[in-house]
């Protein structure tokens, strides 16, 4: 296809087979250059692809069956294979992509690999390459598809990581450049973009002629998040089609182009030979030029990896360059006269030889320094030149080493001992070692390195070679030169060496303070008994001194043993191990004890504070105010202890358990022995306990409303967090988790809606509350959603599976007798029962205490119609503010109807209170008010709000994802109707079975669709009761209506609306089932 002629070429076949002797090099190019091949090819692919109207339509069809049938297989062989970086998740995304699944809540989408600069909307295209990946790119890794190239599948774990590799040279790099749209746009994405190694020579012309190229291309390349939407098939295969015609032009040339390329190959080649004769500023030009394409080709040659190309463009610039130098010298040569060589050499001698000035003198003293032989350490070179450098001929070598022989030691004697380094031997005798080197013998040592190293006989501190040995064992002297350590002045070898021996230090130290610890053991246990003893005597007074001792005694019992086992740990991770699961267990059990001890007495002090807490006695005066808030914080203070002493239970079982089977064994043992109450019931406590403490005191006493709001939110939060830690302490019960979803959910909806609430107080109450105490309180509310959030995400399905409920089995026919089971008569020992611990009593729940009703001066009846003329006028006013704060994120849409239903008992209470004023004034005989229509007023003004809360509860849920729960109140309230589709059950077309719909009408907006409730059967003439799924979803029409933002919100599922959208109550919809 390339039809030119080769060089050098030979032919063969591949499988290899005999070539004939008339096909050869020369009838190939000859056929070539006859039917034009660089012409006729491109124009087929063309034509067959693209053009023909009839061959074109049947090749696209071919394609997308093929494509469909092997896209998959391609990505299995990647996964198994592992090429490419494929793996299961990119081989499903793939699968994913071909078959989608309805309502998946990350689809996989097909886009165009596409570079999009900072700061503008289109980009630049690479053609015939596009990314597989999740709609949102963050949900997953990422598949580069290739279709041209024979690695068609890349994976990548992100976008982020497909730019990295970009910035890498290597064949992504390259393949991805060379289809770009233009050579002017690959060269900027080669220079500016996706820079490596060096910058382009052609850089500097390309900024004088396009000065401001270098900032329109600077800044970062994001890839494009457009995708191919519709029918993405047909447009994948005109894009490769046009790739393929593009590829067929670029790799053939026709019999037109392989003249022009003859006739420009000529013209260059004159061109270079006449260059050389060309001087002056045109053949300095000239040799620029050609030196910087040389460069070119040198850099272009190493990237690609091809040796011959790059040595033979080195030897084309070092033979211009030689071309340059020798040019210039000629030139400059030329232009001197000899005369004037000849007068400057005349002039140079006479000045040589007549100096005017002479040197100075030089003065030479003697520091007071000692000189010694050695130099000190910190004057060391990085080189180890003993034994090498000051002797390097032979016969100083022999000399030197001769200073450092000692006499044979004797192999004969008892004492001796024989070492083995590998294949050399050494030997010891009296505590120094030797070696013996050809006929000399040497006093030895091993370094830090594991080196055997020459010491001085007389000053055995010095050492001088190494040596080395041979594989027959024979020692040798080695003079190499060798660094005198690593980075920083020691090797690895000497680094880890002092590391093992500062881990041995370490563990005998930790082992010395067990050891202490242990022979302490006994006494303190000692203390503690007796302490106890002590206690159980005391009575009245003392008994109280008793009880603050035998705490200070087993808290400080406590702390010793949980330092031990961490020091016990530290031990173990330094290396020892004799003992080390027994005096875990026994000190963790130890442990607990002291700790059971410990909770029996906190326990106590705990109830008796949180009895009166939550008796929720009235405050009526400031001294019982102090009083309560002085014992809260001493139940506050309580129960961070003992969360602290939780915690230290939880990590002590964690450590038992990673120990192995018999660690776990103890730890199960003594789980069981664990209080009944857990952490989350004590920050249920804190929370419900710090209504007075998030109040200030001011000596105005007008912060009623504030203490109001501030009870409220309280009193929801703990509520909530009270039902949350019941759910905690009951997660084995059994539960469907359909419904623990469900409660989980609306936990975090309150969670959210408390949060928010808390964080507007100090807004709406400036100067009223305590902004630390909110923020604690908080902090608190945000633990509870937090692990609301992980218990959902555990009992999620993952990727938005849909659980199918299980049909209800037939009854088939059977026997009329229960068949006989055939049991031994032999009697068997009964089964042991567990020893149950005593039934301990839950924690009390506590919620913030009311404040008892400040003393309000009696009203006359003034007093009491202005009150109700102001709550008349505030009406519209609380309308619009309270629908203003319904529609901000998070809110309830049930508290916000409670809201209106509390202002409408307000204006009731009011209006009878008007009422009866107008009635005072009567039977006094005195005139009634000009307010004779307040009280009806002030009625209508309560059915308003009332009708108010329900249309904004209502408008709440209409803006979100469907639930059942939904569409009963909707129906409670009729503002919705449900109506059966009589177009009967519809296939679908994905998952091949059959579904009923049933619609919810919007009764106030002209009966639109609102929501669509869709029942699945495997067949049409399955029972109604016989669904294998049913759920929710929203309304197209409903959509339509809605912005772009917020439909887009809505259509975007996440695992929990799939969980949240089923239906569980199939009753409200099969009852309009025709009945036979």
């Amino acid at each position: 296809m390339h039809n030119s002629a080769p060089y050098q070429a030979t032919l063969q076949f591949n499988p290899p087979q005999p070539v004939p002797e008339w096909l050869d090099v020369a009838y190939l190019t000859k056929v070539a250059n006859l039917v034009d091949i660089g012409d006729a090819y491109p124009t087929l692919i063309k034509d067959n692809l693209i053009d023909d109207p009839v061959q074109a339509p049947l090749q696209m069809h071919f394609y997308i069956r093929q494509l469909r049938a092997l896209l998959p297989l391609i990505a299995l062989e990647c996964k198994i294979r592992r090429v490419g970086g494929v793996d299961d998740q990119g081989y499903r995304y793939i699968r994913e992509w071909l078959k989608p699944t309805p309502g998946h809540p990350q689809p996989i989408v097909i886009r165009p690999l596409t570079f999009v600069h900072s700061g503008e909307t289109d980009g630049d295209t690479v053609a015939n390459m596009f990314i597989i990946a999740p709609r949102q790119p963050e949900a997953g890794p990422c598949l580069l598809y290739r279709p041209l190239l024979d690695q068609p599948l890349l994976q990548f774990p992100s976008p982020q990581n497909l730019l990295y590799a970009l910035h890498q040279p290597g064949e992504i790099r390259d393949s991805i450049l060379a289809w770009l749209p233009d050579s002017a746009t690959r060269f900027k994405y080669a220079q500016y973009i996706f820079p490596v190694g060096l910058p382009s020579l052609w850089l500097g012309a390309q900024l004088l002629s396009e000065p401001w190229t270098s900032v329109d291309w600077a800044g970062p390349v994001e890839l494009s998040s457009k995708e191919l939407t519709g029918d993405v098939f047909p447009v994948l295969f005109k894009t490769h089609a046009q790739a393929m015609a593009e590829l067929a032009d670029r790799q053939s040339q026709s019999n037109a182009q392989r003249r022009w390329a003859l006739l420009r190959d000529s013209g260059w080649a004159l061109f270079n030979v006449t260059a050389n004769f060309l001087c002056g500023t045109a053949g300095a030009a000239v040799w620029v030029w050609q030196s910087i394409s040389e460069i070119e080709e040198v850099v272009d040659a190493h990237n690609r990896g091809d040796s011959h190309a790059e040595w033979s463009a080195v030897a084309d610039m070092l033979l211009n360059l030689g071309m340059i130098l020798a040019h210039h010298a000629a030139t400059r040569r030329k232009g001197v006269p000899r005369t004037l060589i000849r007068q400057g050499e005349k002039t140079l001698s006479e000045a040589i030889g007549t100096p005017s000035v002479k040197p100075a003198l030089s003065t030479v003293t003697q520091l007071t320094t000692t000189l010694t032989g050695d130099l000190a350490p910190n004057h060391y070179s990085s080189l180890e030149a003993y034994g090498s450098v000051p002797h390097r001929t032979p016969t100083a070598l022999a000399t030197y080493l001769n200073t450092l022989t000692v006499p044979a030691p004797d192999l004969t004697s008892t004492a001796l001992e024989t070492l083995l380094r590998e294949k050399g031997t050494l030997y010891r005798i009296d505590a120094k070692t030797y070696a013996q080197v050809g006929e000399r013998w040497f006093r030895v040592t091993e370094n830090d390195d594991q080196q055997v190293q020459i010491v001085y006989p007389r000053m055995p501190s010095k050492t001088g070679p190494l040596l080395i040995h041979n594989r027959q064992g024979q020692w040798i002297v080695d003079t190499r030169l060798r660094l005198r350590g690593g980075a920083g002045g020691t090797s690895l070898q000497s680094q880890l060496k002092a590391q093992r021996k500062e881990k041995e230090e370490q563990r005998k130290q930790l082992g010395i303070a067990l050891e202490a610890f242990k022979k302490l053991e006994v006494t303190r246990n000692t203390a503690l008994e007796k302490a106890q003893a002590e206690l159980m005597a005391a009575t009245g007074q003392p008994h109280e001194q008793a009880t603050q001792h035998y705490l200070d005694q087993l808290e400080k019992l406590i702390g010793d043993y949980d330092d031990a086992l961490n020091k016990l740990g530290q031990w173990r991770l330094k290396g020892g191990s004799e003992g080390y699961l027994t005096d875990l267990q026994r000190m963790t059990t130890l442990l607990h004890k002291n700790l059971s001890l410990w909770f029996v007495l906190k326990r106590n002090a705990y109830a008796t504070l949180t009895h009166k807490l939550a008796q929720n006695n009235v405050i009526d005066s400031a001294t019982s105010l102090q009083t309560h808030i002085q014992e809260v914080r001493q139940a506050l203070a309580l129960s961070h202890d003992m969360i602290a002493r939780l915690q230290l239970y939880r990590t002590s079982l964690e450590t038992l358990d990673a120990t192995g089977s018999a660690g776990m064994t103890t730890a199960q043992r003594l789980r069981n022995l664990l209080p009944t109450f857990t952490q989350w019931d004590l920050k249920s406590n804190e929370i419900g306990m710090s209504h007075e403490l998030c109040m200030r005191e001011l000596p105005t006493g007008d912060t009623e409303s504030a203490r109001e709001a501030a009870g409220l939110l309280i009193i929801e939060a703990a509520t909530a967090t009270h039902r949350h830690a019941a759910l905690i302490r009951t997660s084995d019960s059994g539960e469907a988790s359909a419904l623990r979803i469900e409660r989980l959910s609306r936990l975090i909806d309150v969670y959210i809606d408390a949060d928010q609430r808390l964080q507007d107080l100090p807004g709406e109450f400036p100067g009223m509350v305590e902004p630390t105490e909110l923020a604690r309180v908080r902090s608190l509310i945000g633990e509870f959603r937090q692990l609301a959030q992980e218990q959902l995400s555990a009992l999620l399905p993952e990727s938005g599976a849909r659980a199918i409920p299980m049909t209800p089995k037939a009854p088939v026919a059977g026997p009329s007798r229960l068949v006989g089971k055939v049991t031994k008569s032999r009697p068997r020992d009964p089964a042991p029962t567990r020893v149950s611990a005593p039934s301990e009593p839950p924690l009390e729940e506590i919620l913030p205490s009311r404040s008892g009703p400040a003393p309000v001066a009696d009203l006359d009846d003034t007093d009491i119609i202005a009150n109700a003329l102001d709550l008349n006028v505030d009406v519209q006013s609380f309308i619009d503010r309270t629908r203003r704060d319904a529609f901000r994120p998070n809110r309830i849409a049930a508290d916000m109807q409670d809201l209106f239903d509390h202002q409408a008992q307000r204006l009731e209470q009011s209006a009878i209170n008007v009422d009866q004023t107008q009635a005072r004034l009567r039977a006094a005989g005195k005139s009634p008010l000009p307010v004779g229509t307040l009280s009806a007023e002030l009625n209508s003004a309560a059915v308003r709000l009332r009708a108010e809360g329900i249309s904004i509860r209502a408008s709440m849920l209409k803006d979100r994802q469907p639930r059942q729960a939904y569409v009963q109140w909707l129906l409670d309230n009729n503002l919705v109707r449900i109506v059966r589709n009589e177009q009967g059950r519809i296939k679908t077309k994905k998952r091949q079975d059959y579904f009923q719909e049933y619609k919810v009408l919007d009764s106030t907006s002209r009966n639109q669709p609102l929501w669509l409730a869709h029942f699945h059967y495997d067949s049409p003439q399955a029972p109604p009761e016989q669904f294998t799924a049913a759920h929710l979803k929203i309304a197209d029409e409903h959509l339509k209506q809605l912005t772009a933002e917020r439909r887009q919100a809505l259509t975007s599922l996440t695992p929990l609306d799939y969980v949240l959208r089923r239906i569980g109550d199939p009753n409200l919809f099969l009852k309009l089932e025709p009945q036979p």
